[in-house]
């Protein structure tokens, strides 16, 4: 496991990339009912779609407007998780701990 978070540290000095942990002692939140991505296009005529994955097929949602409740959601999971800095400095501890 300690490769995998010497990993995650280096993938969050990209631009691109946001690492954010929930909390193990983190009550029901709404990250619990599944993956889900949401995929967004930067030409404004492709719509954002989400892709939920399932364990015997996936999901295609296009509807514009269960998008933005899985945005909403996707906004809620982050607001519950550690902050930025936090979660970073929770990977550090983890993989210290592992060294």
């Amino acid at each position: 496991m300690g490769p995998q978070l010497a990993k995650l540290l280096t993938l969050s000095r990209l631009a691109n990339v946001n690492i954010q942990v929930m909390p193990i002692g983190a009550p029901a939140h709404h990250g619990m009912g599944g993956a889900f991505s949401i995929l967004g296009f930067p030409q404004r005529q492709d719509l954002d779609v989400v892709l939920v994955e399932g364990a015997l097929n996936d999901l295609w949602v296009e509807d514009a407007a269960d998008v933005a409740l899985y945005a909403a959601k996707f906004d809620a999971i982050r607001a519950d998780a550690l902050g930025l800095d936090d979660s970073l400095d929770l990977i550090i501890e983890q993989r210290d701990k592992l060294t």
